[in-house]
């Protein structure tokens, strides 16, 4: 997990005014959380690119960006590239420094140009400048795990991994786009990305000419293993099989790293699952775990007990139960705004709250942690929407979860950020539902939502979210499976539980799948939620509802509030708008912020933790006796 900020010109020499070094500086400020350990920049006639570095491989020589000796190639590469060690092999002349994993892309450019992420296995973001060229190449792994955003000046491209950097450049646009937000049934929605301001595709190489040119290049598409299924291989057995060495294989190499690492246990079967194999390899493990009513109630949290004490796994788990929380989090108006600052979108979530929590506990649990194991990913293409019964939705069967969940993207949460064309498009495609499903994770879904959560939660706090489950050979592997064996293997995730099985026997093998946080009902995340906004609101209506650049109607959000807190009880969705609204307010103004030099740094973290429950003795005694 590291940080990419920087400037191409196309007026050639202006990259040596000092001013601009300056400039792209004050953009790294807001990436110091995600690579604490050391900033360089780089600078020539035509470009400037900054990087933050998270110290994980090589920790005394992986410093970039690195300079490619024989050609003069410039590359910097936030992520891990896995098979670095094969790579190094292959490139016979080239000449290496250090053991960073990262090194490979500038010879790896140098020899393949535009075409070297396909040679990647990974995730990654990456800029890699090619001087006798006079061309920058963006480039995404394939799922979009890592951030890369742009924006096209008059005068030059801005690039950065994260929008709160590109929001620095004065250039840069900084508005909410109101259209989007007007023409989304769901209020703000879990994005904000100025109009103007693009994200580089996932599996794509953009590269971009000092003459204004782009050239967009997809160098993987998940069709391609959509049109290599069929039925000639359809024995289940020998399929759960290929799965579970492809994925014991996938944590294996996500492994890779020179300082400590942990894994997220929620108890479900994903991350299960990767505790289990991690732990082969991993002598001395540590797994943390979030204890809120709603993880009690489902059976997760008793799960996860079960599962650490069967793998011999430490666990370590953060209580954020009881009506006191907000006071123990210390949630204010400046916690609320650093969170809402974190997300980069008018949207505060516990979801978010809990997770970022969490790597901060793994960091003061483990001295030096900097890599966290997640399950995230499993779901999208392994069948974990198909059965919702944990959620209470009916129970309706393989074809109906198809056709109702790809039949229309209108009512998508997400839908707002489709292209024009996209549904007519997809609904044309000819891989049937199945497949339709399959490229809407791909290619939208995964990037604008879980995997954005997962990197922004775990970069604030300098730590780097690995995601198993999303090797892209897992993925095409999934995809391609026959089509007379995907209801037997992917629904109700049946292909991972009997992987899951193989490594933890004794877990229940129908244990429902439980949305992280909210359980099998709203009923108590809804009473954490109004109990911090409840804390929050008076300095927010003294703060942001008197200014009267506001979008906000003050006496409407004081009449909402004010109705809410007389009910003897809430509905979420009720409670959920009241966030809408103030987070809205706070994003517009961070928007305002990040345009003034002298306001433009990182907020501060907060300072209290939950409280840490460790070790068997001293775990709560309805742990025990929770339903699987």
């Amino acid at each position: 997990m590291c940080g990419i900020a920087g400037i191409l010109y196309y007026e050639r020499g202006r990259a040596r005014d000092p001013a601009e070094s300056a400039l792209v500086r004050r953009m790294g400020r807001q990436l110091e959380r995600r690579g604490p350990d050391d900033e360089r920049l780089y600078g020539d006639d035509d470009l400037l690119l900054l990087f933050r570095r998270l110290a994980v491989n090589d920790l005394a020589l992986g410093s970039q960006p690195f300079v490619e000796p024989r050609t003069g190639i410039v590359s910097a590469t936030n992520g891990e590239i896995y098979n670095h060690v094969e790579l190094r092999a292959q490139l016979t002349g080239a000449r290496f420094a250090t053991r960073c994993d990262a090194e490979v892309v500038g010879p790896l450019a140098a020899r393949d140009g535009p075409d070297f992420p396909g040679r990647l296995r990974g995730m990654f973001s990456c800029a890699v400048w090619m001087p006798a060229r006079r061309e920058l190449i963006l480039a995404r792994d394939r799922l979009g795990i890592k951030p890369l955003y742009c924006f096209r000046g008059a005068d030059c491209l801005v690039f950065a991994s994260e929008l709160k950097a590109l929001l620095v450049h004065p250039e840069t646009p900084a508005e909410i786009d109101w259209g989007a937000f007007v023409g989304h049934p769901g209020g703000p929605g879990r994005a904000a990305v100025p109009p103007g301001i693009e994200e580089v595709p996932p599996a794509h190489a953009v590269v971009f000419g000092l003459d204004g040119s782009v050239d967009s290049r997809q160098y993987w598409n998940i069709r391609d293993s959509l049109a290599a299924a069929s039925d000639h291989d359809v024995d289940a057995a020998a399929r759960v099989r290929g799965y579970a060495e492809r994925f014991s294989q996938s944590v294996e190499e996500h492994l890779l790293s020179d300082v400590p690492l942990g894994v997220f246990l929620s108890g479900g079967i994903d991350s299960s699952l990767v505790t289990a194999e991690a732990r082969r390899h991993v002598g001395d493990l540590h797994a943390f775990t979030v204890l809120h009513e709603s993880t009690v109630e489902c059976g997760d949290a008793a799960s996860a007990v079960r599962v650490a004490r069967e793998t011999g796994t430490r666990l370590h788990l953060a209580d954020f139960r009881g009506p006191l929380l907000p006071g123990r989090l210390g949630a204010d108006l400046a916690w609320f705004e650093y969170f809402v600052w974190v997300a980069e979108r008018p949207w505060f979530s516990l979801e978010d709250v809990f997770k970022h929590e969490l790597h901060r506990i793994a960091k003061a649990v483990v001295p030096g942690l900097k890599v966290i194991l997640l399950g995230q990913g499993a779901d999208e293409f392994a069948g974990g929407y198909s059965n919702q019964a944990g959620l209470g939705v009916a129970n309706l069967g393989w074809e109906d979860y198809l056709s109702n969940t790809v039949g229309s993207l209108r009512g998508h949460r997400l839908h707002r950020f489709f292209r024009r064309d996209f549904e007519s498009t997809l609904l044309q495609e000819p891989w049937g539902e199945f497949g339709r499903q399959v490229i809407v994770h791909a290619e939208w879904t995964l990037g604008k939502g879980n995997l954005r959560t997962e990197d922004r939660v775990s970069s604030a706090q300098g730590i780097e979210a690995r995601v198993p489950f999303l090797d892209h050979r897992l993925v095409e592997y999934l995809a391609a499976t026959p089509p007379a064996l995907r209801e037997p293997l992917l629904w109700d995730k049946r292909i991972v539980r009997e992987a899951l099985a193989r490594r933890v026997p004794t877990y229940p093998p129908e244990h429902r799948k439980h949305p992280f946080v909210f359980g099998g009902n709203l009923e108590a995340p809804g009473r954490t939620l109004w109990g911090i906004l409840a804390a929050v609101f008076p300095q927010f209506r003294d703060e942001y509802l008197a200014d009267p650049r506001s979008p906000l109607d003050a006496a409407s959000v004081v009449g909402w509030f004010d109705e809410l807190a007389s009910r003897p009880s809430r509905a979420y969705a009720d409670i959920e708008s009241l966030q809408e609204c103030m987070s809205l307010a706070v994003w517009d103004r961070w928007l305002r912020r990040l345009k003034s030099s002298d306001r433009a740094a990182a907020p501060d973290a907060p300072s209290n933790l939950p409280h840490l429950l460790d070790g068997q003795d001293d775990l709560p005694a309805d742990l025990g006796s929770a339903a699987p």
